[in-house]
């Protein structure tokens, strides 16, 4: 955003922008920054379910383990721009 704003790009008028990690700071900008939110605790919670499983019994096949993220929808997005 700084870099946009320096070459006179506005965010979200010229430019729609969003984030990733939902870092508090987000909201911080100069025009809040829409980010996704992964499910931190739920991550870890089956990283070492996994991790477990696989101690226990290490021919286990390889597993995806999938989470939703949660979409976090501030200005810079233009969601709040009037038409």
């Amino acid at each position: 955003m700084h870099s946009l704003a320096k070459a006179k790009i506005r965010v979200p008028d010229d430019v729609r922008m969003i984030g990733f990690d939902n870092l508090k700071y987000a909201e911080l900008f100069g025009v809040p920054l829409t980010t996704l939110s992964q499910p931190l605790r739920e991550m870890a919670a089956n990283a070492v379910r996994a991790m477990i499983n696989r101690l226990a019994d290490p021919t286990l096949p390889p597993t995806a383990l999938l989470s939703s993220p949660r979409l976090v929808v501030w200005a810079s997005s233009g969601a709040f721009i009037q038409r």
